[in-house]
């Protein structure tokens, strides 16, 4: 099951971010001092972001990536033309401690996306982006409509774990009649990361290492995710809580694999699978389903399928307590 992990990350590598070269001149010199680099990056960042606006009304109907152009300032000009919008006063502002430090990151939410569903930390996702160094503005990687990536966001960089759920998806998808699909309504954005929630602790040696990035997305679909195929959807295997996998913090039986990797959580050689109950309820609208009387141990997942007769699905997992020990038998081992 490790194998098929690697083999997905290195396939997800290749595939989203295939622009990202070697060179020398680049590489990033030990000892290194992170804590410069970031605050580097974040006076890079707030300063581009000071400097730059973007065609805010061009995006008010049908937003979509291909639309969105951000300009930097006539050196002579204090505000932005009219029809647009300075960055730094639309972009929210989150921070995330990592490796002892606080790197903060900035979301240019231009449309929420229509669609029922949103991805977790750990879904994949259908996405068309576009990956730009921010100090050069060069695109380093593209993966634009028609032809958008699908991507595990577990083997990828820590802002879009952080960003990309905070999204819906697509509202419908239709058949262009030329063998492509359009998304109708997708959740559409801009991020603008520092290196440590982008590359700098992926040993990628070369300038995206070590610089801001920016990337502007579409968020077209979301594919609930359960990775050992045990009944319980990655992300409520996260056992710290914290949106991230560790070994130190997410493996309950201390095994040396992360429970959402491992189908017998607790290793007491009943799958996982067989120690919890799946059921699912069917509603008029994901409203009414996200509204279902629970019992204190179960969980209506996050995904939720529309039906072809427009209601819609959701699936309801109950942890079972056979011995009412307030440990749910799959995490139990006694």
């Amino acid at each position: 099951m490790s194998l098929r992990k690697i083999s997905f990350f290195i396939l997800s590598v290749i595939l989203a971010f295939t622009s990202c070269n070697d060179d020398d001149q680049f590489r990033r010199p030990e000892p290194f001092d992170f804590e410069q680099n970031e605050i580097d990056n974040s006076t890079a960042i707030v300063n581009y972001l000071k400097t730059h606006y973007y065609n805010s009304s061009a995006l008010e109907t049908n937003p979509s990536l291909n639309k969105i152009a951000i300009t930097k300032l006539d050196s002579l000009a204090t505000v932005p033309p009219a029809g647009s919008t300075l960055l730094m006063d639309k972009v929210e502002v989150d921070s995330l401690e990592l490796n002892n430090l606080t790197y903060k990151y900035y979301t240019l939410k231009i449309s929420q996306g229509k669609g029922v569903n949103s991805p977790t930390f750990s879904d994949n996702i259908l996405i068309a982006y576009e990956g730009r160094n921010l100090l050069s503005n060069s695109v380093f990687d593209s993966r634009l409509n028609p032809n958008p990536a699908q991507l595990d966001l577990t083997s990828l960089i820590t802002g879009w774990q952080l960003i990309l759920p905070q999204f819906n998806a697509a509202e419908s998808a239709v058949n262009n009649g030329d063998g492509t699909i359009g998304y109708n309504n997708p959740g559409v954005g801009v991020m603008f990361l520092p290196a440590g929630l982008g590359y700098l602790y992926s040993q990628a040696n070369n300038n995206l290492d070590v610089v801001p990035l920016i990337f502007k997305f579409e968020v077209l679909r979301t594919f609930e995710n359960d990775h050992d195929s045990d009944g319980i959807p990655s992300y409520l295997e996260d056992v710290s809580g914290n949106q991230f996998f560790r070994i130190s913090e997410d493996d309950t039986d201390a095994d040396g694999l992360v429970d959402y990797l491992d189908n017998d959580d607790d290793n007491d050689g009943i799958p996982t699978q067989e120690e919890i109950t799946i059921t699912t309820e069917n509603r008029t609208s994901p409203e009414i389903l996200r509204m279902l009387p629970l019992e204190s141990n179960q969980i209506l997942l996050n995904e939720i399928k529309e039906e072809e007769d427009g209601t819609f699905t959701g699936t309801v997992i109950t942890f079972i307590d056979t011995d009412g020990d307030a440990i749910p038998d799959y995490l139990d081992v006694e």
